[in-house]
């Protein structure tokens, strides 16, 4: 089982309307799939990534398009 922390993440964008933004700064991953998310989590995993405080978005926005169209 391989596992991959998220840490010290800034803004973690959730991609529901209802609910952008998270109120969370780390992300779990358990082989390929997101487990947990939430503030502070433990550095017990294979491969830890620290995001030094930038935004995290779920991999289903398309960061290229033009919002004023």
């Amino acid at each position: 089982m391989s596992t991959v922390l998220l840490k010290n993440i800034g803004i973690l964008v959730s991609g529901d309307f209802e609910n952008p933004i998270l109120d969370a700064d780390s992300i779990l991953v358990q082989d390929g799939l997101i487990k947990k998310i939430g503030k502070g989590l433990a550095d017990a995993a294979d491969k830890v990534i620290d995001c030094q405080g930038t935004t995290v978005t779920p991999g289903m926005i398309d960061s290229h398009c033009h919002v004023v169209l």
